[in-house]
């Protein structure tokens, strides 16, 4: 066998490997893109004021941290969990040790107890003046600077895939970053990726493939 036909050969193999995951993938993939439109559209976006000022005008807090069993964020009437994204982002707002506060909150009952103390604590006495909150349903994904511009996540994954596929980029998977992996500084624990690869010319694959953080509701 030459060099020509043992090329040949292990193109057909990876074509073929590559194409059995695209097949084996689509339903994941299919579902992890309308989980994402669904839950952009049942999500709400507020602004909180938070902070010290609010003390010298003599006004209660807006926000207020309890135990549930879980830790709530209680705004108005209104009462929210807390993904571990957005306690990692509380954590950031208010100068308390991200990987601490992470862990009291996902701790025995008197941890979560004072993982709360510690949030109304700082929240009530930051020189921050507000903070952006992100919810989708009666879940908190992302607490944000107030600065922080609004993107239309739905829009953002239609234009991406719309100009990927034209490319000749085949969806092929979907998979999630585990807990505490960073990216140039960012926070990726639960953050969905979506697996590209690149079709080549005639029916095969380039052998290229890429990795797109997809746009939820955590507000990175």
């Amino acid at each position: 066998m030459d060099r020509i036909e043992l090329q040949k050969g292990l193109n057909d193999v990876v074509r073929n490997k590559v194409q059995r995951m695209i097949d084996r993938n689509q339903n994941n993939v299919k579902q992890t893109l309308q989980r994402l439109m669904s839950e952009h559209r049942s999500a709400q976006d507020f602004i909180a004021p938070i902070g010290v000022e609010l003390k010298k005008k003599d006004t209660g807090p807006v926000i207020k941290f309890t135990e549930q069993g879980y830790i709530t964020m209680n705004v108005d009437k209104n009462r929210y969990s807390l993904h571990p994204h957005a306690v990692g982002q509380l954590a950031e707002k208010m100068n308390i040790p991200a990987k601490y506060l992470r862990q009291l909150s996902e701790g025995s009952e008197w941890q979560r107890q004072l993982a709360t103390q510690i949030l109304n604590e700082h929240s009530g006495w930051t020189e921050r003046t507000r903070v952006l909150v992100r919810a989708v349903g009666n879940q908190v994904r992302g607490v944000l600077s107030d600065s922080y511009r609004r993107l239309n996540s739905e829009q953002i994954l239609t234009a991406f895939l719309t100009e990927a596929m034209s490319q000749g980029a085949v969806p092929c998977g979907t998979y999630q970053h585990p807990h505490g992996t960073q990216r140039n500084g960012d926070d990726l624990h639960g953050r969905t990726f979506l697996d590209l690869r690149l079709r080549g010319r005639g029916r095969g694959y380039a052998g290229i493939s890429a990795q797109w953080c997809l746009p939820e509701r955590y507000g990175t």
